[in-house]
């Protein structure tokens, strides 16, 4: 049998896992979901291990020291390039400068302003050589999702599923179904109950899928003793089924809820997540939360909602779990803000359909429906989880978000810093300007120079419409009682102007390479009033005359108005009419 020719191979994503504490002799890994492409259309999936990638960073050399301040690029004529691997980055950057033996981070290193090219990941410069060397081998990405169910009176874990577009598994802790059977004299034989499970699916699932016959037959169910086989059992099948993509809907309550079960168990999540083939030694895993309040310039703490927060999870797998609720936020942020992102609201707004629901429930919501499904409908109850996870699967496909935009918008950069429009411009201009001989500069622990406190700071661009101008401009909620005081404010405007800077600065070419001078002080006018120009001037003709009397003094149209009327008294007998 001949073997099939080879056109290329494509990166879906990268996990960089460094050197084992104390162990300067192991070897630096990067894991890569690879796909190989075929001369006949097909693709093949696996995981290749990297060791030791070597990646760039530059020093300034000697003669060309004549700065004190951080640059933002540098030409390559005037850098020294340097390799090594991502672990050994600090140790070596940092004998590079003179300082040997340092022991800070990499942003305190970077605080020298002769450190180049070492903000771009390593996930990302061997994404590009992928990218750069085969730049016709792509595909859709394939997507699972996972969701599980838990007991609304103990709160264990009962219940979960994961499927794809052509394959189903439910793990079921068959203790709690035992209890259920009982009450209700049913049979507790497995086979007696996946063939109920499979009867629920063919009442059911006629209305959501073609081939539901087919399905029901080859959905496979389990059914386990403990509730950390209930937790993990999914997982193990996605290491066999080699998603890239295991999606959950509202990441934050399942995951954290499925590590809870492993402290319980005190097994290692790493164990469980890290694919089987990665090396004991580098088997790795963190779930970093993402942030769920902000402070505004004013210092006042708001909450995120849970659409807006990024949650990541680090380990080196097949697959990448992510949150398909906040890639759907994320990828619309310039869109109107939903009513809610709750899975059910979005189901319907993008493909008409809801979670599955059962006329016997009507009437029940949220925790008190989950808690009767639970108590009388068990068997329905178990459909709903999988069905949870197949309506994500049919969202997806009509979004396309995980099999297509999400990683064609990432591009090069890791998916763990999606959510930053600043980390994507940055690895940008590190490709931009290396193409044009030059060398992106370096983000350093302390960015703050002492001359900046002369300057305006991206703090405190308020402004608020004076509060006797909001008297009576609303609209009355309540027409026939015109003694209740109550408006709604439309063509109102809210401009994050510090959120908005990475972009601006693009869009106007700014940098400290362009600016020749900054504002510090307008004679004669207080900062709080050119501040305040500065922004009304955003709002075009509509303020130009306000900017115009407090920047240059130019009399307010009424005082115009009486100045003239003088004048006209004086030289005239014309009646002027006030």
């Amino acid at each position: 049998m001949l073997e099939k020719k080879v056109v290329g191979r494509e990166c879906k994503f990268v996990w960089h896992i460094g050197k084992p504490k104390n162990d300067n002799s192991a070897d630096d890994i990067h894991v890569v979901k690879e796909y190989t492409h075929y001369e006949d259309g097909t693709t093949e999936p696996k995981l290749t291990i990297i060791k030791n990638f070597k990646r760039d960073f530059y020093i300034t050399k000697i003669a060309a020291r004549n700065h004190l301040e951080k640059k933002e690029w540098e030409k390559k004529d005037n850098l020294i390039k340097y390799s090594c691997t991502q672990s050994d980055l600090v140790k070596n950057a940092s004998t590079a400068l003179g300082k040997k033996g340092f022991s800070g981070t990499l942003r305190q290193l970077s605080n020298e302003p002769y450190l180049y090219g070492t903000d771009i990941r390593s996930e990302s410069l061997i994404k590009s050589i992928y990218l750069k060397k085969y730049p016709n081998c792509t595909s859709k990405n394939n997507v699972s999702v996972f969701d599980i169910e838990t007991d609304m009176n103990t709160g264990n874990v009962i219940m979960a599923s994961i499927c794809t577009h052509t394959q189903d598994y439910t793990v079921v802790d068959k203790n709690f179904l035992a209890e259920f059977n009982k009450r209700n004299n049913l049979s507790n034989k497995k086979e007696d109950i996946i063939k109920r499970l499979k009867d629920m699916y063919l009442k059911y699932m006629d209305d959501y899928e073609e081939d539901y016959i087919d399905r029901a037959k080859q959905w496979e169910i389990d059914l386990v003793d403990t509730e950390l086989e209930t937790s993990v059992n999914c997982f193990k099948k996605a290491h066999l089924w080699k998603p890239d993509f295991v999606s959950v809907w509202n990441l934050d309550f399942d995951i954290p809820k499925i590590l809870s079960v492993l402290e319980k168990n005190k097994v290692d999540p790493k164990f469980i997540f890290s694919d089987p083939s990665i090396p004991s030694q580098y088997k790795c895993f963190e779930y970093r939360k993402g942030k769920t309040q902000k402070v505004t310039a004013s210092g006042v703490y708001t909450a995120i909602p849970p659409a807006n927060q990024w949650h990541t999870v680090y380990f080196p797998a097949s697959f990448y779990l992510i949150d398909s609720m906040c890639v759907y936020k994320r990828l619309r942020l310039g869109d109107q803000e939903e009513p809610s992102y709750k899975l059910d609201a979005i189901a319907e707004k993008e493909i008409g359909i809801k979670k599955l629901k059962f006329k016997e429930a009507d009437g029940y919501k949220e925790g008190a429906w989950h808690s009767f499904m639970q108590e009388n409908y068990l068997y329905e109850y178990i459909l709903y989880n999988l069905f949870d996870c197949k309506i994500v699967i049919k969202v997806d496909d009509q979004t396309t978000d995980l099999n297509y935009k999400l990683t064609k918008t990432a591009n090069v950069t890791h998916l763990e810093d999606f959510d930053s429009l600043p980390r994507s411009l940055v690895n940008d201009l590190h490709f931009y300007c290396l193409d044009r001989d030059h060398v992106i500069g370096t983000t350093s622990a302390n960015l703050v120079h002492e001359t900046d406190k002369l300057v305006f700071g991206a703090d405190d661009w308020i402004v608020a419409l004076q509060a006797g101008l909001f008297v009576n401009c609303g609209l009355k909620i309540y027409t026939n009682d015109m003694t209740i005081e109550t408006n709604i404010y439309t063509d109102t405007g809210d401009l994050d102007v510090a959120a908005a800077y990475p972009t601006n600065g693009s869009t106007l070419n700014q940098s400290k390479e362009t600016t020749c001078y900054a504002v510090s002080s307008v004679e004669g006018i207080l900062e709080k009033d050119v501040r305040n120009s500065a922004l009304n001037l955003s709002g075009g003709p509509n303020n130009a005359i306000e900017f115009s009397t407090v920047m240059y003094g130019v009399p307010e149209l009424y005082n115009v108005y009486v100045d003239y009327a003088e004048y006209r008294k004086t030289t005239s007998n014309t009646k002027v009419q006030m």
